[in-house]
């Protein structure tokens, strides 16, 4: 009888950056337990002690806590000289940081997380690592930056990260026309991108609480959030839709379309 073959687990350096002794105690505790091959070369405290960590170890994986005695977590990534690393925030429930971390679409665990929280980041780091796209771009550290700095003065922000399963895009918040949704994934319909169409990896109920502030997005369907800013018309016909400035017609539920229309008049 012949046994099945099993892929060897990647080899993966980690680093675990976080003010907390308990946190490095507990994530050291859950990656034993992970069936991962990760070994932790090293553990940091505050934020200057995690970018010589980080420099000197050169690890594939940074465990970051958001917030630390001497600055932000983002303070880690602006400032070392190594940065091919699939970088994990963790947190506890700070909205800023989570807004921020959304909007770059990087992972993060809330804490306390669980170990199948942690087992699904780990295996969204494997997918960089195969794909060679470890370390965040400058892209995506601008839109951090971006987020955290316009955040205190409630200014949304006006760019965003969307993950395929291929590639990560950064497309501006005023050119998404429409989510779709498609079975687990998203269709972003774009204008004055390149891309015209995208699939995320993320569904659209995600999409629909990331752009709740948002005066000029709005659920209409349970299949369509529109950016009520590229509406040309709505038709009462046939119980209701939108038609859109790509030329899609939208249709909206009834529970819905009293609000739309308020909205479209008060934008």
């Amino acid at each position: 009888m012949l046994l099945p073959i099993l892929n060897n687990p990647i080899y993966m350096k980690a680093v675990i950056i976080d003010d907390e002794a308990q946190s490095h105690i507990s994530l050291k505790t859950m990656l034993a337990k992970s069936g991962k091959n990760i070994e932790v070369v090293g553990s940091a405290y505050c934020v200057e002690e995690g970018i010589v960590l980080i420099d000197k170890k050169k690890p594939d994986i940074v465990f970051l806590d958001v917030n630390m005695p001497d600055g932000l977590g983002f303070d880690v990534l602006k400032n070392v000289q190594h940065a091919q690393f699939c970088t994990i925030f963790t947190t506890a429930h700070e909205q800023h940081a989570i807004t921020a971390i959304k909007f770059g679409a990087l992972d993060y665990l809330l804490k306390p997380y669980s170990i199948d929280e942690l087992m699904d980041a780990l295996e969204k780091v494997e997918q960089r690592v195969k794909q060679n796209t470890k370390n965040i771009s400058d892209t995506e550290l601008n839109i951090l930056m971006d987020v955290i700095q316009k955040l205190p003065q409630k200014e949304l922000p006006q760019r965003i990260g969307i993950s395929t399963a291929t590639e990560r895009v950064y497309v501006k918040v005023e050119n998404i026309c429409r989510f779709e949704a498609d079975t687990n994934c998203t269709i972003l319909h774009l204008v004055n991108e390149k891309k015209k169409k995208l699939v995320s990896t993320t569904n659209l109920g995600k999409y629909i609480d990331l752009f709740a502030p948002y005066k000029s997005f709005m659920k209409v369907h349970r299949s369509h959030l529109v950016n009520l800013m590229m509406v040309e018309k709505y038709v009462r016909a046939d119980g209701g839709y939108l038609i859109m400035n790509d030329g899609s017609e939208i249709s909206v539920a009834n529970n819905n379309r009293d609000e739309l229309l308020h909205r479209l008049d008060h934008l």
